[in-house]
């Protein structure tokens, strides 16, 4: 049975795409504001220059990589990197890396 839940987003301005992994346990998200936000623990970043368009996973063959795309006529491609954990039982710091970026002169993409 579906259930729903509440989820109050960072964002400031309008959300426009919202996207699953290939798992369902990760969302990630993108608006206005200029940067995507993953919801599993929580990652936001700067990627952009303007509104992000559209945010899609790729498929976990590729490891945990997002794709965007935005307003400044940019497509970025982003690499969940791992660190090492502090101790026993507890979980490496993660963070997203752009991996590459591709450029649209003529319009947003």
């Amino acid at each position: 049975m579906f259930e729903a839940h509440n989820l109050y987003a960072e964002h400031k301005d309008l959300i426009h795409d919202i996207a699953y992994d290939f798992y369902d346990q990760r969302m990630a998200t993108c608006s206005n504001g200029d940067e995507p936000e993953n919801w599993h623990l929580s990652a936001s970043w700067k990627g952009h220059s303007g509104s992000v368009w559209k945010v899609t996973w790729a498929h976990p063959e590729f490891g945990q990589e997002l794709a965007t795309c935005s307003f400044d006529r940019t497509a970025a491609v982003w690499e969940e990197i791992v660190g090492e954990a502090s101790g026993p039982g507890e979980r490496g710091i993660r963070y997203w890396v752009r991996r590459t970026n591709l450029d649209d002169s003529r319009t947003s993409v």
